[in-house]
């Protein structure tokens, strides 16, 4: 039964319980990164005046596509109690996008800043700066698909119509059929989650059935999902996981062709966190999408991440994996907006 909230936005924290403990997978490294540049010793750089500063730029190496980038911005500033601490003077998320690498008219690296800074009079170079990719999406145009597509333009990000529209068309997506249910499973318990009365409590157990599981499978030691007024939580019941930064995997299955056989994975950060909003947050979907119920995963830090290994796996990964942006349930399918691509899973009747 659906239950009235007091806001149409739900914050979903969720740790699912998956199969298997494994290293962040080099598969699934973005194409935009922020790198450092560090100045000789003494001779700071003409863009970073202070000593011991360091240029910051945002680098696509996506030698396809546009990439568009959230990142977030933390500026510090020394705390007044003379502890040689700092304090947080303001936060706030630019948005770019970058041109296909290497690019001779447009910019595919962008200048974010310097790690140090002046501050006060007379200046010193007191005030720092640190930077955080809170998202990334690839670009396209409807021309490069080769199709007569209704979608927005001049360049359109992997958003959820954007996803539905290229899958139904049968252009440019990866689709699943009952191979992949696994990972169908863990968006279909975070939407049903969020229409459960605040209160709730559903067990671990029930969620590891879902993926055919024992506790004793529960690798990655999960909690019950809790049901608050405002939220869906799950937390890891052992901190020392937490802590060594291992990730916990779900493995789908083959996808075959005649050129591909690859693995499809599933990877999961310690805290998973997702924001189910209602239609009115999303007017780009038209009349047919009103009831279209939506995860959006607004923090890279704490999306999950499909990537593919095997055969074929890296180039899968770079046409279709990467971080999931949005999870849709539309007409029984599931589609997932990744950083780099779309997909779809069908037959998800049995929930």
């Amino acid at each position: 039964m659906h239950h009235a909230f007091k806001s149409s936005i739900l914050s979903i924290m969720f740790l699912i319980a998956a199969c298997s403990q494994a290293p962040e997978p080099p598969e699934v490294a973005d194409r935009v990164s922020i790198e450092y540049v560090n100045p000789d010793v003494g001779n700071p750089s003409s863009a970073c005046a202070c000593d011991q500063s360091r240029e910051v730029y945002l680098r696509n190496s996506d030698t396809v596509n546009r990439r568009y980038v959230l990142t977030e911005v933390t500026v510090l500033v020394p705390s007044q109690n003379g502890d040689n601490e700092f304090t947080e003077l303001d936060k706030f998320v630019r948005d770019d996008n970058l041109a296909k690498a290497p690019s001779s008219t447009e910019k595919s690296e962008l200048f974010l800043g310097c790690t140090i800074e002046t501050i006060g009079e007379p200046a010193a170079c007191l005030k720092k700066n640190e930077f955080r990719k809170k998202r990334e999406s690839v670009m396209r145009t409807a021309a490069s698909l080769g199709s007569e597509l209704a979608l927005p333009g001049p360049y359109f990000t992997n958003d959820p119509l954007t996803c539905i529209t290229l899958c139904d068309a049968g252009v440019s997506c990866l689709t699943y059929g009952e191979s992949g249910a696994a990972l169908a499973k863990p968006f279909l318990a975070l939407l049903e989650a969020a229409k459960n009365n605040p209160g709730t409590k559903i067990p671990k157990e029930q969620i590891l059935k879902s993926y055919n599981l024992s506790a004793e499978d529960d690798n990655c030691e999960r909690s019950d999902i809790f049901v608050t007024e405002e939220s869906v939580e799950n937390y890891s019941l052992n901190d020392s996981l937490k802590r060594s930064g291992s990730k916990c995997n779900i493995s789908v299955g083959k996808i075959t062709s005649s050129a591909v056989l690859s693995t499809t994975n599933l990877s999961l950060p310690h805290e998973v966190v997702a924001t189910y909003e209602g239609p009115e947050h999303h007017p780009f979907l038209d009349k047919n999408y009103l009831s279209l119920p939506l995860l959006n995963f607004k923090d890279a830090d704490q999306a999950p991440k499909i990537y593919f290994d095997g055969r074929g796996g890296k180039d899968l990964t770079n046409l279709f994996g990467g971080r999931i942006l949005y999870a849709t349930d539309y007409r029984n399918k599931i589609y997932l907006s990744n950083s780099n691509g779309c997909m779809r899973i069908d037959k998800i009747n049995e929930r």
